[in-house]
C-alpha cells in the first residue's frame, strides 16, 4: 500500500481479507501521522487525509490463454 498524500509511506503484508488489508492500511497511516507529530514535523495539509483516509485502487491481472 502506498499513500500519495503521505510521501514515503509504504506498507506490505499478507492478509486474508480486504477488511484486514484496510485495517493494515489505516494502522500504517495512523502510525505515520503519529511519527510526524512525535518528531515535530507538520502533518500534510491535505484535507483528504482527515475527511476520508482510505481509498482503494485494485489492479487485476489476467492470465493470457
Amino acid at each position: 500500500m502506498t499513500c500519495p498524500a503521505l510521501p514515503g509511506l509504504v506498507t506490505d503484508g499478507n492478509t486474508n481479507t480486504l477488511d484486514e488489508a484496510r485495517a493494515m492500511a489505516a494502522d500504517a497511516i495512523r502510525a505515520y501521522l503519529e511519527s510526524l507529530r512525535k518528531d515535530g514535523q507538520p502533518i500534510p495539509p491535505d484535507k483528504k487525509i482527515t475527511a476520508n483516509p482510505v481509498k482503494e485502487e485494485i489492479t487485476i491481472a489476467l492470465e493470457t490463454a
